[in-house]
C-alpha cells in the first residue's frame, strides 16, 4: 500500500489498476490449473494404456520365465536317466504296444510296482535308475518294453506333480517335424480325477496326434531356433509356451506348458489395480505441489515484473524500477530476468548514444575502406591494353576482392624492351591488414626484379626482408615469371602459389604442376627453385589465385581446377580479356549469388612472338 500515495483520485486509479492486475493473476492461475488438469488426464490416459501394455508384457514375461524354469526342471529329470534318448525313441516308435499305468503312484501294489519287481527278478543286477543304452539294449525285447513302461509311468507321475505344483492347465511333450503341421503327444500330465482318453474333455494318451495352426507352427520354429516364448492358441483360450529339448532321427521334441488366458488376464488386472491406484495418487499430489510452486515461485515474481514494466513505460524512472526489481529473490530465471530488465532500463539511453556513435563510426569505416580499395586498385595496372603499341603479346588482368579491400594482387611490367615481368600473389588474411601486407610485398618484389635479379633470387631476398620485420606472422604466396619476348621462354619461380595453366598453339590449356617453394614470410633463408616454360607464337598463359578453384556453390562444392580447365578450353582461342570475362561469368553462375569467401584474381597472356599477331 505504501507504493500508491497522493491525491484521492490518483489512489482510486491505483486501486483499479491493482484490482485489474490481481484479476489477471487469478485468471492466469486458473488457466495453468486447467492446463494441469488436462495434462494429468492426458498423461493418465496415456499412462493407463502404457501401464496396461507393460503389465501384459510383465505377466507374459513371468509366464515365459516360469515356462523356462519348469521346462528345464522337468527336462533335467528326464535326462537323469542315462538312456533317455533311447526311451524317447522307443516311446515314439512303440507307443501302441505299451501297457502303461497312468496317474498312479508306483508303490503299494500298483501295476508299475509289479512290473518293476518282475524286471528285477529277471535281471537281479539291473539298475533301472542308472541303466545306460548299452544296458537296456542287452535286455531281451520283452524286458526292454517292460523297462520303457516302468520309466514312462514314473515320468507321468512326475509330470502330474509338476503340473499341479506350478498351477498349469496342461504340461505335455510333443514330437514334430517340418513343416510342424502335426504334433505327436509323447506324454501329458493330468490333474487329480481327470480321465485319459480320446473323448471331449479327456486328457490325451500317448500317440494322440494334434493338428497345428500356422501361428503355433511359427512359435515351434522359433523355439527350435532357440527363441522360446508364449503364444495364444487359435481359440484364444490358452497361452502355450514351447521349449525345445532337442531332436532324434530328424524329429523335434518340445515341452509345452499351457495356462488359461483368463488366469493371465486376472494377473494383469491385479497388477494394474495395485500400481494404478499408487500412480493416480502420486499424479494428483504432484499436480497440487506443482501448482503451489508455480504460484509462489513464478506468478508472484511475474506480477512484480509486470508492474515495474508499466512503471518504466509511464515514468522512464529506471532507478526506481531497478530498486523494485532487486527485491525479487526467486533464485531462478525470473530473478535473472528482473536483474536483466533493471539493467536494460538503466542502459537503454546509454545504448542509444552508443548506437549513434557506432553508426557514425561504421560510416567512417566504410568511407575509409572504400578509399583504401581505390588506393589499392590504383596501384595495380588497370589500363588495358597497357601497351597498345606492342604486337608481340596481349595481356589482361582483373582482381575482385571479397571485401572492400583484398589480400590478392597482380602486377606486370616491362623490365626492358625484351622482357616482361609477371607476378600474382595471395596474402593470408583479409581486409586492411592483408591489403597493407600485399602493398609492401608488391613494392619489394618490383624493386628486386628491377634490380636485375633472377626470379628465384627475388623470392629469396624478398622472403628474408619480410621475415625480418614480420611482427604479425603473416605470409604470402607468389608466382613470379620473366618472359623473354623474343624467344617466348619464361623463367619462373613459385612460392607456394597455385599451378599456372599453359596452352600451346592450336592446343588446349594444361595444368603445369611445378614444384612449389615455401611461402614468403614463413621462414628465413629459404632457397627457391627456378624452372622454365616455353610459350610459342599462338600460345597462352593463365594465372590465378585460389579464390577461383575454391569458389563454392550453395551445396558447398568447390568450382575446382577441372572446371577452370573446362571453361578455358571451351573457347581456347579467345583473347585474354574475353577469357577472364568468361571465367568471371562462369564462376558467378556457379556460386549462384553467394557472397564470395575469397578474393578472385586472374592474369591472361597471349604470346604472338616477334612477328606479332597474324
Amino acid at each position: 500500500m505504501g507504493i500508491f500515495r497522493g491525491s484521492r483520485s490518483r489512489g482510486d486509479d491505483s486501486l483499479k489498476k491493482a484490482a485489474a492486475k490481481k484479476q489477471k493473476r487469478t485468471s492466469l492461475l486458473i488457466q495453468i490449473a486447467l492446463l494441469f488438469i488436462v495434462g494429468v488426464l492426458l498423461i493418465g490416459a496415456i499412462s493407463s494404456v502404457a501401464l496396461y501394455g507393460f503389465s501384459t508384457r510383465y505377466v507374459r514375461e513371468r509366464l515365459e520365465t516360469l515356462g523356462n524354469s519348469t521346462a528345464r526342471d522337468l527336462w533335467n529329470y528326464i535326462t537323469d536317466y542315462p538312456a533317455y534318448e533311447w526311451l524317447l525313441r522307443y516311446w515314439y516308435e512303440h507307443y501302441d504296444e505299451l501297457d502303461i499305468e497312468y496317474d498312479s503312484i508306483y508303490t503299494g501294489g500298483t501295476k508299475t510296482e509289479n512290473q518293476y519287481a518282475l524286471l528285477i527278478s529277471r535281471h537281479p543286477g539291473f539298475e533301472v535308475d542308472y541303466a545306460t543304452v548299452e544296458d537296456v539294449e542287452a535286455l531281451p525285447p520283452e524286458d526292454q518294453k517292460l523297462y520303457a513302461e516302468i520309466i514312462y509311468s514314473w515320468l507321468i507321475d512326475r509330470v502330474d506333480f509338476t503340473q499341479t505344483s506350478f498351477g498349469l492347465d496342461y504340461l505335455f511333450c510333443v514330437v514334430t517335424e517340418e513343416p510342424y503341421d502335426r504334433q505327436f503327444v509323447l506324454f501329458i500330465g493330468a490333474h487329480e480325477g481327470e480321465t485319459r482318453g480320446p473323448g471331449a474333455g479327456q486328457v490325451y494318451p500317448i500317440g494322440t496326434v494334434l493338428p497345428t495352426s500356422e501361428e503355433i507352427a511359427k512359435v515351434i520354429r522359433e523355439a527350435v531356433a532357440g527363441n522360446p516364448h508364449a503364444a495364444r492358441t487359435p481359440d484364444r483360450k490358452y497361452f502355450d509356451f514351447f521349449y525345445s529339448t532337442g531332436s532324434f532321427d530328424g524329429h523335434e521334441t518340445l515341452l509345452v506348458l499351457s495356462v488359461n488366458s483368463r488366469q493371465v488376464r486376472e494377473a494383469v488386472v491385479a497388477y494394474l489395480h495395485d500400481f494404478g491406484f499408487l500412480f493416480t495418487s502420486m499424479m494428483i499430489a504432484l499436480a497440487v505441489v506443482c501448482l503451489l510452486m508455480i504460484h509462489y515461485v513464478v506468478l508472484q515474481p511475474l506480477e512484480t515484473v509486470q508492474k515495474n514494466i508499466s512503471l518504466y513505460k509511464d515514468t522512464k524512472d529506471s532507478r526506481t524500477v531497478a530498486k523494485n526489481l532487486s527485491k525479487i529473490r526467486s533464485r531462478n530465471e525470473l530473478e535473472e530476468l528482473s536483474g536483466d530488465l533493471a539493467a536494460m532500463t538503466k542502459e537503454l539511453s546509454e545504448y542509444m548514444v552508443r548506437n549513434e556513435e557506432s553508426a557514425a563510426l561504421d560510416a567512417r569505416n566504410k568511407t575509409e575502406l572504400a578509399l583504401a580499395g581505390r588506393i589499392q586498385g590504383s596501384m595495380l595496372p588497370t589500363q588495358f591494353p597497357p601497351y597498345p603499341d606492342r604486337k608481340d603479346f596481349e595481356i589482361y588482368a582483373s582482381m575482385t576482392p571479397a571485401r572492400e579491400v583484398g589480400g590478392d594482387f597482380y602486377d606486370f611490367f616491362l623490365v626492358d624492351e625484351d622482357h616482361l615481368c609477371l607476378m600474382i600473389a595471395d596474402a593470408s588474411g583479409k581486409g586492411i591488414p592483408a591489403a597493407l601486407f600485399t602493398v609492401v610485398s608488391e613494392i619489394l618484389l618490383e624493386h628486386n626484379v628491377k634490380d636485375g635479379k633472377s626470379p628465384a633470387q627475388v623470392l629469396h631476398d624478398v622472403n628474408n626482408a619480410i621475415c625480418s620485420r614480420n611482427m604479425v606472422d603473416m605470409f604470402i604466396t607468389v608466382w613470379l615469371g620473366i618472359l623473354d619476348l623474343r624467344s617466348g621462354e619464361i623463367v619462373c619461380s613459385n612460392a607456394g602459389h597455385e599451378y599456372p595453366m599453359l596452352k600451346k598453339p592450336g592446343g588446349a590449356y594444361e595444368l603445369v604442376q611445378d614444384k612449389h617453394g615455401f611461402v614468403l614470410g614463413g621462414m628465413e633463408d629459404v632457397e627457391y627453385r627456378e624452372y622454365t616454360l616455353q610459350l610459342e607464337p599462338g600460345g597462352a598463359l593463365f594465372l590465378y589465385t585460389d579464390g577461383l578453384p575454391e569458389a563454392v556453390d550453395p551445396k558447398e562444392q568447390m568450382f575446382g581446377t577441372n572446371r577452370v580447365l573446362e571453361e578455358l578450353n571451351a573457347k581456347a582461342d579467345r583473347t585474354p580479356e574475353e577469357t577472364l570475362q568468361g571465367m568471371t561469368k562462369a564462376v558467378g553462375a556457379y556460386v549462384q549469388g553467394l557472397e564470395p569467401f575469397d578474393d578472385l584474381t586472374m592474369i591472361g597472356l597471349s604470346y604472338y612472338g616477334p612477328e606479332g599477331r597474324k
